[in-house]
């Protein structure tokens, strides 16, 4: 199979095209007979992080979003309030981390980790890189 001209432009040859066509409807295929399943499992993702000093507690769902959130009595005796803010954020990204990491190995049976990141922060042009850098690679000298 041809790859793509040293430019970058996608490959022309048809032999390129129609291989590039069957690994996507194959994917496509895969992913019509799993999507449920897929569906279930990523629904089903909930991901936890308590801070160092055991003051904060969060829980994020699939998407990252925060579901819960609680808080160590604690918190009372050594009331810092930037302190209590930056462990609050520093456990959300770790829970976001942590869920994002779930997610991928859901849908890494089907889609390249490396796709699967810039979709879920919703970065279209990402995307679409890692997608014709996966599918449409240059030629490597």
């Amino acid at each position: 199979m041809s790859r793509p001209d040293p430019d970058g432009s996608p490959p022309t040859s048809v032999e390129s095209l129609q291989a590039v066509s069957n690994l996507l409807r194959q994917n496509v295929a895969e992913l019509a007979r799993n999507g449920p399943t897929l569906a279930q499992r990523v629904g089903g993702v909930k991901a936890a992080h308590t801070s160092p000093d055991q003051l904060v507690s969060v829980e994020v769902d699939a998407m990252g979003r925060l579901a819960a959130i609680s808080f160590d009595a604690g918190i009372y005796r050594r009331p810092d309030a930037g302190a209590l803010g930056r462990a609050v954020m520093e456990a959300v990204r770790q829970a976001q981390a942590s869920a994002e990491a779930q997610v991928a190995d859901v849908f890494g049976e089907l889609v390249p980790r490396q796709m699967i990141k810039p979709q879920m922060a919703g970065d279209a042009e990402a995307a679409q890189r890692a997608m014709h850098e996966h599918y449409l690679p240059r030629e490597r000298p």
